[in-house]
């Protein structure tokens, strides 16, 4: 059965447990912070910016032997931060038993694609940068935040305050301590 969003209460504080009981929505939430808040629907450029990643990981590792992902998954990351990335990657060495529930290890890659409704408010630009924040917090080892207004993608550490690096159009994406031989030219993730 799906439920109204009504039933949320906007001021309360949920814990992660709570968050997981509650019954399916008519629309996609996440945990940030101890609130429940609605995640964007992606249009069309972000699934395609999303497949483009993946169709490049099934030709560099079909087998998965390198390490399994997931769109549009859960991720358990303390009691009151449950977010839903756009794309996630775990290490083949990492990887837990398929479960009903949210992922609960931390992701070694988190890939943010920004749609236009992520920024179009100073509330969710906040959001978004605290997600940032807490992905960082949580030592996930790269974060990708793709903006497509801008043809760009932010990279960050878990250490930095800043991204440390800012590729355009021009540049090339790659993580070879998370996936070997993975490149992808930024410009592909917009053709």
């Amino acid at each position: 059965m799906v439920i109204p969003a009504s039933i949320i209460e906007i001021e309360r504080q949920y814990t992660s447990d709570e968050f997981e009981m509650m019954p399916e929505f008519d629309a996609a939430y996440e945990l940030l912070d101890g609130r429940i808040i609605e995640k964007s629907m992606p249009g069309d450029e972000h699934g395609t910016i999303v497949k483009r990643i993946i169709k490049k990981l099934v030709l560099l590792d079909p087998q998965r032997k390198l390490g399994k992902w997931w769109t549009n998954t859960s991720v358990k990351l303390d009691n009151s931060w449950e977010p839903i990335p756009d794309f996630m990657f775990v290490r083949a060495t990492r990887v837990q038993p398929v479960t009903k529930k949210g992922l609960t290890v931390v992701p070694d890659l988190v890939v943010e694609v920004h749609s236009p409704h992520d920024l179009d408010t100073k509330k969710r630009r906040l959001e978004s940068l605290a997600k940032i924040k807490q992905y960082q917090a949580f030592r996930v080892a790269e974060v990708w935040v793709i903006k497509p207004d801008s043809q760009s993608v932010e990279i960050y550490h878990p250490d930095a305050v800043e991204p440390i690096k800012v590729l355009g159009i021009d540049g090339e994406l790659e993580v070879a301590a998370i996936i070997p031989g993975f490149k992808l030219k930024v410009a592909d993730l917009f053709k």
